[in-house]
């Protein structure tokens, strides 16, 4: 008899004071902090673009074009994730609302379902399904699906050691072959240098019958494992016919 008395002592005690129930974070961040140990270089070569660095114009025969690809360094570093604690705060009248509802079943899995909420970091799955399910069983908690409030102070939310991005930086491709399209025809192929540059003298590979009229340029880095770079602009006939006026004043020249 007085266990039992007892016992409903501390249930009316819970039921006073109640708890929140906790609804996930708000702001939620990472931080990074490098450790020390091995660095790993990553290529990533199907980040490859080709920029031009110096283009032709009806005083200079020359391009210029670089082949470029990212490249980060990786190493193990600290993650730390922060967040502000989303929460429904207790009211008076959830023990009613929850016995009311948990009887149902149905209720408790339809409010689950309708109002998905992530209680960590990651994205909401079967684990937050069934809390919040569970909640409604819960009678001295709140109610899950109430009205939410943000804490003002972040706190920490997960903290662990990955091997993570230290820093990245946009690289030249040595040794790199790329080809010079006019049209669908190809005029040149060459290879970059240790920076990721190569020069094509545009000038001295056009004739009269190609200045007629504007036309495409293609450059393009073949690669059999991974999808070619290629960037492509247009090539003026006013241009093509001043460079090849140009080659022809120039002593030896010839169309």
């Amino acid at each position: 008899m007085k266990t039992g008395i007892l016992l409903l002592l501390i249930m009316l005690v819970l039921a006073a004071g109640g708890c929140a129930h906790s609804a996930g974070y708000a702001g939620i961040h990472t931080r990074q902090t490098p450790l020390s140990g091995e660095v790993f270089v990553e290529e990533r070569p199907w980040g490859q673009k080709i920029n031009v660095v110096s283009d032709v114009s009806s005083v200079n025969p020359i391009l210029v074009v670089r082949v470029e690809q990212r490249r980060v360094l990786r190493g193990r570093v600290r993650q730390e994730t922060y967040g502000r604690k989303v929460y429904v705060p207790w009211r008076y009248y959830a023990p009613f609302v929850k016995i009311l509802a948990s009887a149902t079943v149905v209720l408790p899995a339809y409010f689950a379902w309708y109002d998905p909420t992530p209680h960590g970091a990651d994205n909401w799955g079967v684990t937050d399904l069934l809390w919040d399910f569970g909640a409604w069983y819960n009678w001295f908690s709140a109610i899950p699906n109430g009205p939410r409030q943000i804490e003002s102070s972040e706190r920490l939310i997960r903290k662990r050691e990955i091997v993570g991005a230290l820093s990245e930086e946009v690289v030249g491709v040595a040794n790199q072959p790329v080809e010079l399209y006019l049209e669908d025809d190809l005029l040149a192929t060459g290879r970059t240098d240790e920076d990721g540059r190569v020069r094509f003298d545009v000038g001295a590979l056009l004739t009269a019958e190609m200045a007629k009229q504007d036309r495409p340029i293609r450059l393009v880095t073949p690669q059999p494992d991974i999808a070619p770079a290629e960037t492509e602009r247009t090539l003026s006939s006013f241009v093509m016919q001043r460079l090849i006026e140009q080659r022809g004043s120039q002593p030896n020249g010839a169309e």
